[in-house]
């Protein structure tokens, strides 16, 4: 309100400034211009006038703020005068624009990736290789599968020690196992709980656990979900420079292989690490159906990751290449002794029948049948003891002995 009522006072004066002198046409040159809403509401809350009044009061204001304005601005600078240039709002600038790397492309960073979490570490390593080798992104992808089966080389070589003392004993584990299974089809309880203890005693003694066989696989699964989160996004943002980051065929890496090489790849590289048991048994050595379900797990692979984009397919093949040329290298003498590898004992193969798909499982499905049998057998019987010494004594006599009448002798 207080600079309101300036604002009165400092226009009436002026007002009555430059009413009492008319200034000649031209003498002041017109740059300052308020808005007329503003200035006709400002005077007429103030004074009280009629029309003429009110449009010669306008006019006087003009000229006195255009006069004021030309003596603060521009009439005390010397001619000739440039101003400096601004300065350019580089904050605004950073908030739009993208930080590039030292190959003048978008950091990942920038367009929100790689983060904190495990597949954000995973683009991190792939963007630092990327960056510091000054390589496409296919080479950067194997590298980076190279890098992180170095880092999982040590688990790798726990469980190839633990692969080998198992296929050193497989056939003495294998025989106990038939008896095991023998003992159940038929029933005897007795032979089972004797074959059950002697193999239980015999892994104990020779230092053989199944769970180590599991190792690698358990430690592998998420470090393959986190390279596949990690390219996967960056697939469908998509970061652009994947899309000519491939080689050959598949020079987009963002979409999945047209000619499916890929994916027909990684299922027979799957199928190659089954059968000469790079990091797992070998097929020969597992049961038949087991076999069998781990020789179809390479067609569920190749039906996924059809769909799947080029490069998560490339790192996948590759992932596995570098397992199978990884045993071959451990098989070496020098590398075995080297890492302290136990050495692999070659037993004679016995002749066994051998069963075609249908017939194994027909044999395997009538072995089932005949131990549910023999289980129900055995719960019948535990059941009728149970109630036996519980129940009832049943009545196997015609008279009660305890209650005998003595004979009276006349």
């Amino acid at each position: 309100m207080a600079a309101c009522l300036r604002n009165m006072t400092f226009i009436s004066s002026s007002l009555t400034k430059w009413t009492s002198k008319k200034p000649k046409c031209g003498q002041i040159q017109l740059n300052y211009v308020l808005p007329k809403r503003y200035l006709s509401g400002l005077l007429s809350n103030s004074t009280r006038c009629d029309q003429h009044q009110m449009h010669r009061h306008k006019q006087c204001l003009y000229r006195l703020l255009a006069a004021r304005h030309a003596s603060t601005g521009s009439a005390n600078l010397p001619p000739g005068y440039i101003p400096d240039i601004p300065i350019a709002p580089m904050d605004d600038m950073k908030t739009v624009l993208p930080e590039l790397n030292a190959l003048g492309e978008p950091t990942l960073q920038s367009i929100g990736l790689a983060g904190n979490s495990p597949s954000g570490c995973v683009q991190q390593l792939l963007e630092l290789i990327h960056v510091s080798l000054d390589m496409p992104w296919w080479g950067a992808i194997a590298l980076g599968a190279l890098a992180i089966r170095t880092v999982l080389f040590p688990v790798m070589i726990y469980q190839r020690r633990a692969t080998i003392n198992l296929r050193n004993h497989m056939p003495t584990i294998t025989r106990l196992q038939q008896k095991i299974n023998d003992a159940k089809t038929v029933g005897n309880q007795m032979e089972l709980t004797k074959r059950s203890s002697e193999l239980a005693e015999f892994m104990k003694r020779n230092d053989i656990k199944f769970r180590r066989l599991l190792i690698m696989p358990t430690v592998q699964v998420p470090v393959l979900l986190s390279v596949y989160q990690a390219i996967k996004s960056m697939s469908n943002l998509p970061v652009e420079v994947l899309k000519t980051g491939g080689i050959s065929w598949f020079t987009d890496l963002t979409v999945a292989d047209p000619y499916y090489i890929l994916p027909a790849s990684t299922a027979l590289s799957i199928l190659l690490m089954l059968e000469l048991g790079a990091e797992s048994q070998k097929t020969t050595d597992m049961s038949h159906a087991v076999k069998w379900m781990m020789r179809g797990m390479p067609v569920m692979v190749f039906l996924v990751t059809c769909k799947f984009s080029a490069g998560i397919a490339f790192y996948w093949s590759m992932n596995n290449l570098i397992s199978l040329i990884t045993v071959q290298f451990l098989k070496q003498p020098k590398v075995k002794k080297m890492f302290k590898l136990p050495d692999e004992v070659i037993h004679k193969k016995e002749v066994r029948e051998k069963k075609g798909f249908m017939k194994g499982f027909t044999d395997m499905y009538d072995t089932s049948k005949l131990a549910a049998e023999s289980n129900q057998r055995r719960h019948i019987d535990d059941m009728a003891f149970k109630k036996a010494g519980v129940g009832p004594v049943p009545k196997t006599y015609r008279y009660d002995p305890t209650k005998q009448k003595s004979k009276v002798t006349a």
